[in-house]
């Protein structure tokens, strides 16, 4: 089993294939939250073997928009997807399959965002 230092080292070489500051808070966050989401869900849930990044990062995205997830979160795993090539068409498939399961508000309000976030009115 890997150490906590492993798994935030693994964590911090994530980030940087995401394009990620390791050292940067989030918006809100204490160094203590940092740390914690650092080691257990950087260098834990998307270390671990069985699943690409690109293929967990379009999981969370569909995961996301059908909790109805703050879209301040969403828009920081929109630019993970483009760091990792996730097309956009693979996005927008994702969010109308996701619809579908989730309810078509939680769609609408996803692709209007996504859009926006594509057009530049979103910062990206």
């Amino acid at each position: 089993m890997a150490t906590d230092e492993e798994r935030r080292e693994k964590g911090r070489e994530i980030l940087k294939q995401l394009g990620r500051d390791a050292g940067k808070k989030g918006r809100g966050e204490d160094e203590e939250f940092a740390e914690i989401t650092l080691e257990a869900v950087w260098g834990g849930l998307y270390a671990r073997e069985g699943m690409s990044l690109h293929d967990r990062e379009l999981m969370i995205m569909a995961v996301m928009v059908a909790t109805g997830a703050d879209f301040d979160r969403l828009y920081y795993h929109f630019k993970n997807a483009h760091m990792l090539g996730i097309t956009d068409r693979e996005i927008r498939e994702m969010i109308y399959t996701t619809m579908f399961y989730a309810g078509w508000p939680k769609g609408a309000a996803a692709i209007r965002y996504y859009n926006r976030v594509k057009s530049g009115e979103e910062r990206l």
